[in-house]
């Protein structure tokens, strides 16, 4: 069973949790900075998008 019973959010969540970890390893950021960072990311890939 996973851990949320909806597989594509738990794939989700692991692919979030990937992109994180290689970012914290490849930037030497905190978590918290991480997801600020993968934020701004995510945002600005989808303001491209639009």
């Amino acid at each position: 069973m996973s851990a949320s019973g909806i597989a594509v959010f738990d794939k989700t969540l692991q692919t979030t949790h990937i992109w994180l970890d290689d970012l914290m390893a490849d930037q030497g950021l905190d978590r918290q900075l991480a997801w600020h960072v993968l934020g701004a990311v995510l945002h600005t890939l989808g303001r491209i998008d639009q």
